[in-house]
C-alpha cells in the first residue's frame, strides 16, 4: 500500500468518475476533488454525502488523475 501521506478529514459528495469507464470513485468537496481508495460498497454510492477520514497517497498516481488519492480509513454518512 505504500507510505502514508497527509491525514485529512473531509466532508463531501461521492461521485462515480466519468473517466476509465466509470470505475473510479471521487469525493467532491467544494472546489476540491479526491479519488477515493476504498472498496466498501457502503461508501461508494453515487450522490451520497459523507465525512471521510484518511491519508493522501503521496506515493501513488492513477489513470484518472482527477485529484489526489485519498486512502479511506473511516467514513460516515452525513
Amino acid at each position: 500500500m505504500g507510505s502514508k501521506g497527509k491525514h485529512k478529514v473531509i466532508q463531501g459528495t461521492v461521485r462515480r468518475s466519468a473517466m476509465v469507464g466509470g470505475t473510479a470513485w471521487e469525493l467532491h468537496a467544494g472546489d476540491d476533488v479526491y479519488e477515493l481508495d476504498s472498496t466498501d460498497p457502503a461508501l461508494l454510492k453515487e450522490g451520497q454525502r459523507v465525512e471521510v477520514e484518511g491519508d493522501i497517497a503521496e506515493d501513488q498516481m492513477s489513470f484518472t488523475m482527477t485529484g489526489p488519492i485519498l486512502r479511506v480509513t473511516r467514513f460516515k454518512v452525513v
